[in-house]
């Protein structure tokens, strides 16, 4: 496994250079139903780990280590647990599928260009577009 962790860092320093940025939608599975969220985030600064020993690394990118990684992050209400979400990133629609056995679709575009942006504020609760099987 160690090997595996290696190699997947090791492709990951080729194609990107650090500071990382991501960001990423996930759902909630609370006991109560009325406190089930979608989470519409975004993680940036993210630099390697300290401990990891790699001859590859170039000890240029030292100087950005100082800055604290950033999480940006909004919450939407959702009326059940989330067992599975997906999404479509290049038109910002999420969507789930509920404990209450139904589909549901989000258009978390306004959410996410916030996050972008780095405001963060709570949504009480958006109508979601329903659709069953």
């Amino acid at each position: 496994m160690k090997n595996k962790r290696k190699i997947l860092l090791k492709t990951l320093r080729k194609t990107h250079s650090y500071p990382i940025e991501c960001s990423l939608v996930a759902g909630s599975q609370a006991e109560n139903a009325e406190d089930n969220y979608l989470y519409v985030m975004k993680w940036s600064k993210l630099h390697r780990l300290k401990d990891e020993d790699d001859s590859d690394y170039d000890s240029d990118e030292d100087d950005d280590e100082d800055d604290d990684p950033e999480m940006h992050s909004m919450q939407i209400k959702h009326p059940h647990t989330v067992n599975r979400i997906r999404a479509m990133p290049q038109g910002k629609i999420v969507s789930t599928f509920s404990e209450d056995g139904k589909v549901y679709m989000w258009n978390i575009g306004q959410e996410y260009d916030a996050v972008e942006k780095g405001q963060v504020r709570f949504l009480k609760f958006r109508r979601e577009i329903e659709f069953s099987c």
